[in-house]
């Protein structure tokens, strides 16, 4: 038999749980009862929460899985056209390469050979401005031109041109030694061309009127002076030129010789400097013409001044089947105004 009360106290201990139950607020009520009306909720900041609830559930893949599927997916974006470059574009380039070849190998060969056309003649063996002081003076700057081009423009020379080099070499090297002012001297062709230092500025004048005298020349063009330091000092240099004057050579009553070939004349000529003291240290035939049985012959030598002025007398009577084309005299060191050592250069032209 099943006790009915034990049915009762069973009962009766669920109705008390559910007593306390009820008894006890619910979580949150409280907190409701207390903020009342005060506490709403925005349906916006609702749906937002939500909304990061679902992007935060959501998984974020990794840096790992990103690389593979950029590299296993393939976009097709459609047809790509590719860029082409306008006509317009391309005859521009073609004009700026054939203007820039006209230029190189057409106009500046041009303006080149049109520079040295106009450049003036005036031949200054200088270098002063480069040289230090004590240094010899190097034979570019006694003869600077081309070998061909200097002996084709002296052509065949002047009738008694000799005499007249040699006159008025020795002429302008005492007068401008003795003073201290001697540069050099260059003689070519009909025409002579002096450079003179002064330690005072503005004296072109003078000296253009100082030289003239000196080579009865009424022809002269006298350059502007440049400043230079030479031994530690300075400077003016200047160039006087013109027209040397026929009255200037002498007749010589020495017999011409006869010269067979450029190495009798060669021998000869050798033999003069060395009489008269020179040391001869270039000796060469720059060019002969077979055709014309014509040679082109540079002599170059040096010593001192009493010696050079010696040779230079002596050349006066050195007469045959030659013509003395040109004649340079330096000094050997450049800051050497007294000249008392020099490089002589002569530039003969030999028919035979």
């Amino acid at each position: 038999m099943v006790d009915i009360n034990l049915f009762k106290e069973d009962e009766d201990k669920e109705k008390e749980k559910k007593e306390e139950e009820e008894s006890v607020p619910k979580e949150g009520e409280d907190i409701e009862d207390e903020l009342g009306d005060d506490f709403l909720f925005d349906e916006e900041s609702s749906k937002s929460e939500s909304l990061d609830d679902e992007l935060f559930d959501e998984e974020i893949p990794d840096l790992e899985e990103i690389e593979e599927r950029g590299e296993a997916e393939d976009y097709d974006f459609g047809e790509t056209k590719k860029k082409k470059t306008s006509v317009g574009v391309w005859i521009a380039l073609a004009i700026v390469v054939i203007g820039t070849g006209i230029y190189m190998f057409v106009l500046q060969p041009r303006e080149q050979k049109s520079v040295k056309k106009s450049a003036p003649k005036v031949i200054r063996p200088p270098l002063h401005g480069v040289v230090s002081a004590g240094k010899e003076r190097p034979d570019s700057a006694v003869s600077s031109k081309k070998v061909k081009e200097i002996m084709r423009s002296s052509n065949s020379g002047i009738p008694g041109s000799t005499p007249i080099f040699s006159n008025a070499s020795i002429r302008v090297l005492k007068d401008l030694s003795e003073s201290n002012q001697f540069g050099a001297i260059v003689l070519m062709k009909d025409r002579f061309f002096v450079e003179y230092v002064s330690e005072t500025p503005n004296v072109s004048k003078s000296m253009g009127h100082r030289i003239s005298t000196l080579l009865n020349a009424t022809n002269r063009k006298v350059s502007p002076e440049e400043r230079h330091r030479t031994g530690g000092k300075i400077y003016y240099w200047g160039v006087v030129s013109g027209k040397l004057p026929q009255s200037l050579g002498t007749s010589s009553a020495a017999t011409p010789q006869r010269f067979a070939s450029a190495d009798d004349f060669i021998r000869a000529v050798k033999t003069v400097f060395v009489q008269n003291g020179l040391q001869v240290y270039g000796l060469q035939k720059l060019y002969e013409n077979s055709e014309k049985r014509e040679s082109y012959i540079r002599v170059q030598a040096r010593g001192t001044k009493e010696n050079t002025l010696k040779f230079l007398g002596r050349l006066n009577s050195f007469r045959g089947n030659f013509v003395l084309s040109k004649l340079t005299i330096a000094p050997v060191l450049i800051s050497d105004f007294q000249a008392k050592r020099v490089k002589v250069v002569l530039d003969f032209i030999v028919n035979y």
